[in-house]
Order: structure tokens, then sequence, then C-alpha cells
């Protein structure tokens, strides 16, 4: 399910400069919630597990802002250094979702708010997990996708995870990624 921009959000965008929604073919970012549901529509199309790499993350780049990407370059350099310096350990980030806060990802996603900020939007991001032997119960948890507009475009520039169980990702994906820069 997804949550059309509406006019208070329109409003919202007027009132920080920002410019209005001009949809077009191929412009998945013209808007906090069409970018952060492209995203995430994006994101189950490739892995779920580790840094984005290669391939997927050619296809994620559009989507989040130069301060993420370079956050995420900087922890592929570090992974990739660990994996050298111990090569008979794993490296971090090697698995586990990094943009929710569930180590397995989610099946499921919905936009839940969009609230403005001083320098962007929160979009919270209702997400659901089943495991796919249905032996437990769903899981479900919201996080806050902080969207800026970077170049004439939206794009994610955090993620906070705010699931509350004791093994979900607490913080933000920049601090994480940042620790390990």
């Amino acid at each position: 399910m997804t949550t059309l921009i509406g006019p208070s959000v329109l409003l919202a965008l007027a009132a920080m400069g920002a410019p209005p929604p001009s949809p077009g073919p191929g412009t998945p970012n013209v808007d906090p919630t069409t970018c952060v549901t492209a995203f995430y529509d994006a994101y189950k199309r490739v892995t779920q597990h580790g840094l984005p790499q290669g391939k997927d993350a050619a296809i994620l780049r559009p989507f989040l802002s130069a301060r993420l990407r370079q956050l995420l370059a900087g922890a592929a350099r570090y992974q990739a250094d660990y994996a050298r310096q111990h090569p008979e350990d794993k490296p971090p980030f090697i698995e586990g979702d990094l943009f929710s806060s569930n180590f397995e990802g989610s099946t499921t996603f919905a936009i839940a708010a969009v609230a403005p900020r001083s320098s962007g939007f929160r979009v919270d991001v209702a997400f659901v997990y089943e495991d796919p032997l249905h032996t437990s119960p769903a899981t479900k948890w919201t996080d806050a996708v902080t969207v800026i507009s970077e170049g004439g475009r939206f794009v994610i520039d955090d993620v906070e995870y705010l699931a509350t169980w004791p093994f979900a990702s607490h913080g933000r994906l920049s601090e994480n990624l940042r620790a390990r820069d």
C-alpha cells in the first residue's frame, strides 16, 4: 500500500523552497513518498543483506544522497580491509538488512506518515516480516526514513531504526556506517 502525496506535503514543499513535483517517466524521486516507495520496491528486488554491491548498488544509487553513498563506500572499504586482515572472520556489513531494523529484512512495507523537517522530510515506513515457513507470528515495526532534496530531486539521507525488540538494529544507519568508516 502506498500513500500518495497530499496537499499538506505539497504546501510544506513550497514552504521549504523545494521544487514542485514534476512527474515524468523514470523519475522516481519527485516527492518524498514516491522516493521512499520506489527505493524499497527496488531494494526488495535486489539483495536485502549486507552492503549493496555491484549491480545492486547501481540500482539503489539514484535513491541515495551523496552523504549516504559516501558512508556506504567508506563501509565497503572498511569491510574489504577487514576481510584482508582477518580472513578467518566474517567481515562487518556482510549480512543483515541495513535499511530496516530487522536483520531478516521485510516482506512488505507501507508509507505510514510524512512530516516536514527543517532539512527535509521524515517518512515513517511500516514494515512486516513474515517467516517463509510461517513458524512464528509476523513481525511488525516502523522505521523513519530521512528524505532530503538534492540536485532538484528527493533522495534518502538516513534511516532511523525504531523497532523495540532486543536484537533489532538501533540508532541510525549513518551512525552504524560512520562507526566503521
